[in-house]
């Protein structure tokens, strides 16, 4: 009864196309992950997904999520995860705002164009 919708598993290279399609009518997106030593050491993935679309994000105060990307971070605890929750959807042109501020992020400091394709490229290269 609490799902709305159910999305089954795409082939890779139709990922990013989906998730935009599906992510347009979003107002917040939640990235909840338990604190262990596994998840420690993933990446801000999600963060970088979520902000490519223009969704706000409210995610787990953890290793991989820390950082600069504008998204409100919370305890793994059920009153602060409501509580953000429930302050993002109460205002949602400032949640507007800030996921196009994300988005905004995303592209200038995690896309490879421009200094950032040529730093890559010379790595890679060794040029």
């Amino acid at each position: 009864p609490y799902i709305s919708e159910f999305v089954p598993g795409v082939p890779t290279l139709e990922y990013p196309a989906k998730l935009m399609a599906l992510s347009q009518d979003w107002d917040l997106a939640i990235a909840p992950v338990e604190s262990n030593p596994f998840n420690e050491c993933k990446s801000n993935l999600k963060l970088l997904e979520y902000g490519w679309c223009g969704v706000p994000v409210v995610c787990s105060d953890v290793t991989p999520y820390q950082g600069n990307l504008p998204a409100t971070r919370v305890k793994n605890r059920y009153k602060d995860w409501r509580d953000a929750i429930l302050e993002r959807v109460s205002d949602l042109a400032a949640c507007q705002r800030d996921g196009a501020a994300l988005q905004a992020q995303v592209a200038r400091d995690w896309t490879l164009t421009g200094q950032n394709l040529q730093s890559w490229y010379e790595a890679w290269t060794g040029q």
